[in-house]
């Protein structure tokens, strides 16, 4: 199960905490620490070398969640989503990076979604095996993905109602 969440910490948005588990599988590695390399700072999957979260020093921030929707097509996997940030991260904004998604092997990567944020803007692209989509969302308002194996539409409705007791 991945989780993000992100809780503003000002009006506009500008100041925010972030936090976030990724899938944990029993047989995976632990997580390297952090590293910076290119001026993008990211812990790094010991077993495929990828990243799930990274920030770039212009302060474009990138989170990766797991997909598992009804009806998503499972492409072989041979190319690990934890490679979209590094690739995309190379850029200073939210909209540069939305120019890249053509140098990513799509169709060769499992569905995912994917947040990229900065300090203009917040975009949740979804890649659900076939197409990618992205959607603006409100930088100043609290956010919670939350994904699961045993498929995302059981999990986040639940989730989203804690999340909003918690935020009343």
């Amino acid at each position: 199960m991945c989780t993000l969440t992100i809780l503003p910490e000002s009006k506009d948005g500008l100041r925010f905490s972030a936090m976030m588990n990724r899938d944990e599988l029993n047989e995976r590695q632990k997580a390297l620490p952090p590293l910076l390399r290119d001026g993008i700072l990211a812990p790094r999957d010991a077993d495929a070398g990828g990243t799930w979260t990274a920030i770039n020093e212009s302060g474009l921030i990138g989170f990766v969640l797991n997909r598992t929707e009804e009806g998503d097509r499972l492409n072989s996997g041979s190319v690990s989503r934890g490679s979209i940030l590094p690739a995309l991260l190379v850029a200073p904004s939210v909209k540069d990076a939305s120019g890249l998604w053509h140098r990513i092997p799509l169709h060769d990567m499992r569905p995912f979604y994917c947040l990229l944020r900065d300090r203009q803007e917040q975009r949740l692209f979804s890649f659900n095996g076939e197409s990618l989509t992205h959607r603006l969302m409100d930088i100043a308002s609290p956010l919670l993905l939350a994904t699961s194996g045993l498929g995302d539409s059981l999990v986040h409705p639940y989730r989203e109602s804690l999340f909003a007791r918690l935020l009343s």
